[in-house]
This record gives structure tokens, sequence and C-alpha cells, in this order.
């Protein structure tokens, strides 16, 4: 099987590129992953990497070439070419290492790009949960880490004699220097903390849709914000075995290595998988307020004016007798139409007058009305998915979640009890 691996891989190139001058950008990618995940995942690591390289570099061509690409495609490709950089470095590191340093250059030569991944996942994540995303000179700044660090490993490492670089290199006796232990605690504090900010700026990014669509599928990155967790789960776990390893010396660093960058072999080929496909969150349906301003929620104020009291009560006859909550693609922008009002003033009422986010609220009539429909007679031929299709859910995993929270009870437990009542 093994001995097929170069001449799938050709075959495999050959072809996307076909698809790539066809214009079938998704498809070239898809055999890419299928023939390299789908059909040697349980190939040796060095073997996963390899072909995480040529992924890497090809999904930065799809992304180049992609039609009508955005900011953060482009963002993202830079993040795969990098990641590319770094997975070859790597695999000639290990190639060479197993071959009696022929290219002595080569000894810990991916090591200062890795201070890049994490800079350019921040920049992805801001891209995208940006409502209008303008990169900033001073940003620049993240990148000093590797600079510094480029710099630290040319005078302890790479300008050194090769003679000494290879012995240093066979014995291990680079890990008694300070600059090992050093170098590995901070590419941890790197992946982990710019892991926990890409977290908290997609958490952010959450609660703030929130004040404007009342679906949010599709909308909150929940493919990314379960992919970081993953990731730090394994930056942690990973890091704690490398600084664990540099204190008592279990294992050799070609295995601590090797480990390390299967972790990130991995981690592209599923970003990879989605983040071609992630479209601009805004780009179907504009916002039409600043969300980065946005108010949150706060206990219902005592004092209410006149005029504020009358769109209340227009906005909740609306709900009872229009029910515009049974559009499944209703925005803050479109009930504000509805009501006559800007939507920054409809905003501001709902989150200050009634004490809740434009999605809570929407839904709120939304689980009404699905109570409604339970205890209606003619709707008990329904299923429970297609009563709350028709009461403006658009997913059952938002559907159950949402009624959850509200209710504490699962639809199908509601709509049990109503019958025996």
């Amino acid at each position: 099987m093994v001995k097929l691996f170069y001449p799938i891989l050709l075959f495999t190139s050959v072809l996307s590129v076909f698809c790539i001058l066809k214009g079938w950008i998704h498809r070239a990618y898809s055999i890419i992953y299928f023939i390299f995940v789908k059909k040697y995942a349980f190939m040796p690591a060095i073997n996963l990497i390899l072909p995480a390289f040529f992924l890497s570099f090809f999904l930065a061509v799809l992304l180049l070439t992609k039609k009508k690409r955005t900011v953060f495609d482009r963002v993202l490709s830079g993040y795969f070419l990098i990641a590319a950089v770094i997975i070859l470095l790597a695999y000639l590191e290990m190639l060479n290492r197993n071959n009696g340093y022929r290219w002595p250059w080569l000894i810990h030569a991916s090591t200062p790009f890795i201070f890049l991944l994490g800079p350019l996942m921040w920049l992805y994540t801001r891209s995208l949960t940006g409502q209008h995303f303008i990169p900033k000179l001073s940003w620049l700044v993240h990148i000093v880490p590797f600079v510094f660090m480029l710099v630290l490993l040319t005078t302890k490492i790479y300008a050194q004699p090769a003679e000494v670089k290879i012995l240093r290199e066979q014995t291990g006796s680079f890990r008694q220097d300070w600059t090992y232990p050093f170098v590995m605690a901070m590419i941890a504090l790197s992946n982990v903390g710019y892991t926990v900010w890409s977290l908290w700026l997609i958490k952010r990014f959450r609660g703030k849709i929130k004040a404007y669509f009342s679906n949010v599928d599709g909308r909150d990155l929940s493919w990314l914000y379960f992919l970081l967790w993953s990731a730090l789960v394994c930056y942690v776990a990973v890091s704690g075995l490398y600084l664990f390893n540099t204190a008592f010396q279990l294992l050799s660093f070609q295995t601590m290595q090797m480990t390390g960058y299967t972790v990130v072999s991995l981690f592209i080929l599923v970003l990879g998988f989605y983040g071609f496909r992630q479209g601009n969150v805004f780009a179907s349906v504009p916002a039409a307020v600043d969300l980065e301003h946005s108010q949150s929620p706060a206990e219902p104020e005592p004092e209410i004016c006149q005029e504020e009291g009358k769109l209340v009560s227009k906005l909740l006859n609306l709900m009872q007798e229009k029910k515009p909550q049974r559009d499944p693609d209703l925005t803050l922008a479109g009930l504000s139409q509805l009501l006559g009002v800007q939507p920054e003033y409809l905003s501001r009422i709902l989150n200050r007058k009634i004490g809740m986010h434009f999605f809570d609220f929407v839904n709120h009539y939304r689980i009404e009305d699905f109570k409604a429909l339970c205890r209606e007679k003619r709707f008990s031929k329904y299923t429970l998915l297609g009563m709350a299709y028709d009461c403006g859910f658009n997913s059952k995993a938002t559907f159950n979640r949402v009624f959850k929270n509200a209710t504490g009870l699962t639809p199908g437990d509601y709509a049990q009890s109503v019958k025996e009542n």
C-alpha cells in the first residue's frame, strides 16, 4: 500500500490541476481530501505529514483562484502557505535525520515559522467575525515573536558549524541548553494564547449576531469554534508533554516532533475542508446596524416614555397578529421596516426596554406558536419538526436547544405532557 502512495500522489496532483483549470475548485479539494484523509489515515505519521504539505499548498492555490474570493480567503491562503512551509521543512528535517544529516542547514529549520501560525489564525478569525474588517498596520507587532526566534536560533543554532550542529543533534545535548525549554515554552504560549484569543472573538461574535438575525445557523461559525476547542485541547496536551519530557527526557526529540506535527497536519486537513466552504456571514444579508457597538440586553428599564411605550405596544401587537416570526429569514431590519422605525432604535428598545436580544425575542414567539399548535387537535398528525418549521425555525438542532433553554423540557416531552393533559 505504501508503494502506491507516490503514484497516487502524482495522479491526484494532475487530476486536481485539471479540475482547477476547468474551474472545479471545490471538486479538486474533495479529490485530495478523499484520497489522503479517507484512504491513508492509517499510514505512519510521517506519511500523513507529506500529504498535509500538498494539501496545504493546494488549499492556498484553490483559495487564491477562488471566484469572488474575500479578504478572509486571502488570509486563510496565507495561513496554508506558511503551514505548507512548516510541514515541508519538518518532513525534510526528519528525512535529513534518517539519512545521516546530509543537509545540516535543515536542523530545526521549521521552528521559527511556527510563531506565524497563531497570529494568522487569529487574523483569519478576526476577518470572519468583523462586520467591517480592515487590517491595521499596528497588527504587524504580531510577527515580532517570529523575528525574535529567527534571530535567537540563528545565533544559537543556524550560524554554528555543521559539525557542531550535527553532534548536538545526535547526542541530544541541545536539550540541555536554556534555549530549548525557552523555545518550547514560547511555542506553547503562542499556540494556546492565540487559540484562546480566537475562541473569545468567536464567542463575542456569536453574541453580536443575535442582535440582528433570528436564525444564526450557518452564521455562528460553530465549525471553527469546535475546531479551535479541539486544537486547544491538543495544544495543551502536546505542550504539556513537551515540557514534561524536557524535565524527564523519557521520549526522543524525533518522537515529540512527530507528535506535534501530526497534530498540526490533522488540524490543517479539517480546517481546509470547512474553511474553503466558509462564506461571508454578511454577504447575503448585510446587517443594517453596527454590530460592533450594539448594546447587550439588560434588565428592562422601569421608566419608559410615551413614544417608546407606543412602539412596544405596536411591536407586541404585530408579533401576535401578523406573526412575522414565522419567516425563518426575519432580521432586525425586516422587523423594523414593518414597524416603520430605524433598526438601531428598535434594537435599543429590545435591549433596554424589553431586556432581550432580537434573536431571543423572536424565538420566544416562535416557541409560543409551537406550544399553541401542540394544543390544537388538527395538528396532532403533524411531526414536531414540521410544526417547528411552520413556526419559523429552520434547524432541528436550534429548535431543540432554544426550546429546552426556554422551557426546561424537550419538544417531545412538552408535546407528550399536552396529550396527557
